[in-house]
């Protein structure tokens, strides 16, 4: 588990949860790429979780830092699944396509159980091969 003020990072046994606090402008978000691009080992078809209950705004520079955080786990056929967005981060991934790209869930026990279930297929598609 890595934290400080603006952000926590654990390892559950379904995924990697990136929990974000307050917010996320050009300052933080400088410093969060460094701190992943420095400390996160990303392995194959792994997920994370970027839980934004507690993230008050992002700009434009914070969602190509999810944009990022995208492309990374893709390369490693990972996922990246964005939980609790406000009323308001909703209505800017609307706008910006992230609906499109990402898994929004407002519910952490849904998304456990939609990542417990691809786990589950590709496993069994894995052992049929």
């Amino acid at each position: 588990m890595s934290m400080n003020e603006n952000w926590l990072i654990e390892k559950k046994d379904w995924a990697i949860v990136l929990s974000l606090r307050g917010e996320f402008g050009l300052d933080r978000v400088n410093e969060l790429s460094s701190y992943i691009n420095d400390h996160m080992d990303i392995h194959s078809d792994e997920s994370i979780v970027i839980d934004l209950k507690a993230v008050d705004y992002m700009d434009s520079m914070a969602l190509g830092v999810l944009i990022n955080l995208y492309r990374l786990f893709k390369e490693k056929s990972g996922s990246v699944y964005l939980l609790n967005p406000s009323p308001t981060l909703e209505k800017i991934f609307k706008h910006s396509g992230f609906y499109n790209v990402f898994g929004i869930y407002k519910s952490e026990a849904l998304l456990k159980k939609h990542i417990e279930l691809v786990s589950q297929e590709a496993e069994s598609k894995d052992e049929e091969e």
